[in-house]
């Protein structure tokens, strides 16, 4: 057990249901194993307590880079660990802050969490959208389509008059009716 996210667990997230408790400590231990990544030993708590903010800050930004590497890699949402993080750290800088035993004030580490959220707010860590493909038959294909399947025309490539008409019915109802071939069957 990690001492902060205990912290944090009993007096911020008491309200939480189970299922959200658990995904929000998971973003806290993803932000956990990413500063010990950055920094070589697992330190948060440690930076937390002593308010080495700016660590703390160099820590943040490198968490949000592989939130963002995430996903764009898996194409998931990662705001929610984001915003979570954030939230994390703020709470247990403005405890520690409150308790007076550092000279730093509760406004400049308010201001540098704030700036750090508004810096990162305007990039996205949603999902991205991937672009949709077109399921419309242009009607430049659609004209050549009606010439190749006109019972009359020249261009159909069916030898007697009963299956042009037939695969003619065909056709249309797959055009309009957007039927399968196993629904027409």
């Amino acid at each position: 057990p990690r001492y902060w996210p205990t912290v944090w667990s009993a007096l911020e997230a008491a309200s939480l249901e189970e299922s959200t408790l658990s995904v929000r400590l998971a973003a806290i231990e993803q932000f956990y194993q990413s500063v010990e990544t950055q920094l070589g030993e697992d330190c948060l708590d440690r930076l937390i307590a002593q308010l080495d903010f700016n660590i703390l800050e160099s820590c943040l930004e490198g968490f949000f880079v592989s939130l963002r590497n995430r996903s764009t890699q898996n194409a998931g949402n990662q705001s929610i660990a984001w915003r979570t993080v954030i939230g994390f750290v703020k709470v247990c800088t403005d405890r520690i802050a409150r308790s007076g035993k550092f000279k730093t004030p509760i406004d400049d580490i308010h201001a540098r969490l704030l700036r750090l959220e508004r810096l990162h707010s305007a990039l996205n860590l949603r999902r991205v959208r991937r672009s949709e493909t077109v399921r419309a038959v242009p009607a430049i294909v659609l004209e050549e389509i009606y010439e190749l399947i006109d019972p009359s025309s020249s261009r159909n490539p069916f030898r007697n008059e009963s299956l042009r008409w037939r695969n003619f019915a065909l056709a249309l109802l797959m055009l309009h009716q957007g039927l399968r071939r196993s629904e027409i069957l």
